[in-house]
């Protein structure tokens, strides 16, 4: 309990480095909440592929499965069960990082210069 209490006092006295301010820093350097965020909520956009089309494809697919079994198979019952109207889009999650890194780079050559 001692070594834990000295190895924290030593780590809370260490001077931060450039990149703990930068990240620090990053909240409070005045950048607009919708800047800072792209929006809290991921954007949410409507499932190009209707629920319709894929029940007509799989209705295609299993039509023997469904004469014998009268039910779908099990992958294609977790298809239709898990289908979502609104997805979120693979962009906003690879702009959402480059945003925030771009952030974090400009503003750790602030510090440093």
């Amino acid at each position: 309990m001692v070594m834990l209490v000295t190895a924290w006092r030593r780590f809370r006295e260490k001077e931060p480095s450039n990149a703990r301010l930068a990240w620090n820093s990053l909240p409070n350097d005045g950048t607009s909440d919708d800047e800072k965020f792209l929006t809290l909520i991921p954007h949410k956009i409507k499932n190009p592929t209707p629920l319709d089309r894929i029940k007509m494809r799989l209705n295609k697919e299993y039509v023997e499965y469904i004469k014998k079994y009268n039910r779908y198979p099990v992958g294609a019952e977790f298809k239709i069960r898990t289908y979502k109207e609104y997805i979120i889009p693979d962009y906003w999650i690879s702009r959402k990082k480059s945003q925030l890194r771009e952030r974090f780079r400009k503003r750790l050559l602030e510090i440093e210069a």
